[in-house]
């Protein structure tokens, strides 16, 4: 998908918009101390922001970086996150 496609598809817009929220949910439910010990190199931080502004400005969120986050930095996130629950479980 192009980013004009995706600036053009509402629906689309909306469920990367919730599943984003729902990533930003899931990292204000960890405590800070675990959160280290589950990978340092998880934006705990940088997620937690990102909830914010998804929920309280979401009229000001531009939209390409929604898409950019969703094309580029969920994947690698995604394996950030496999790879730490795979330690967790050792």
């Amino acid at each position: 998908m192009t980013l004009s496609d995706f600036i053009a598809n509402e629906r689309t817009i909306f469920a990367v918009e919730r599943l984003l929220q729902r990533i930003t949910e899931a990292a204000i439910q960890i405590e800070p101390g675990d959160a280290e010990k589950i990978g340092p190199v998880l934006p705990i931080a940088q997620m937690r922001s990102l909830g914010n502004r998804l929920r309280h400005e979401y009229r000001y969120v531009d939209r390409a970086v929604i898409f950019e986050l969703a094309r580029m930095e969920v994947p690698s996130l995604s394996a950030e996150i496999e790879v730490a629950l795979a330690l967790q479980g050792d």
